[in-house]
């Protein structure tokens, strides 16, 4: 068994798994359509796109990628329940 040569369309790192703008840029040069830092000390979840500027979301946003996950709508509520 060996390793799946496929891009995902969405990709989520969170925690220690902080995003550098070159791991950015990395996974946007592969292809990929959604990168996300979900900053769970700040509660934001930062959008990068390829030809986009990045997206912050807080508290009382709602995050769609209808091209990839049509109908998905994710309130940023349930992302962090709670508000500060």
């Amino acid at each position: 068994m060996g390793f799946v040569e496929a891009t995902p369309d969405l990709v989520i790192e969170s925690g220690q798994d902080e995003l550098t703008p070159a791991r950015i840029r990395e996974w946007l040069f592969f292809k990929v359509k959604y990168v996300i830092n979900l900053d769970t000390k700040n509660k934001v979840m930062i959008v990068h796109r390829p030809d986009h500027e990045p997206i912050t979301l807080t508290y009382d946003d709602v995050f769609t990628a209808e091209d990839i996950l049509p109908g998905f709508v994710l309130p940023m509520t349930k992302v962090f329940p709670t508000h500060e």
